[in-house]
């Protein structure tokens, strides 16, 4: 796959299940393997987000701030990355409660 695949991060704020969420938006030219994974600033994968094979299209996946066993993380920096069939790209986004 070329590195064509386009990706962009935004925050917005919610008034049900969570006050902040993050939403990731990716576009996929073609089906492909999705590994979408978030990290703290020490580099610890904090949750897993999406795992496993997408057909082609655009997506969005929201993470609510919390922590693959279920907790609410603090705010601050955090990463993602987000892995397919050859492409890989990680991108900072900012926590705020």
């Amino acid at each position: 796959m070329s590195n064509s695949c386009h990706c962009k991060i935004h925050s917005y704020f919610r008034t049900f299940a969570c006050k902040v969420c993050t939403k990731i938006s990716f576009g996929l030219p073609v089906g492909s393997d999705v590994k979408l994974e978030v990290f703290n600033i020490l580099g610890q994968k904090v949750i897993t987000l999406k795992n496993g094979h997408m057909p082609a299209g655009r997506y969005s996946v929201i993470w609510n701030g919390t922590s693959k066993q279920g907790k609410s993380v603090s705010s601050g920096v955090y990463f993602y990355r987000l892995e397919t069939d050859g492409f890989t790209e990680s991108k900072k986004m900012m926590l705020l409660k």
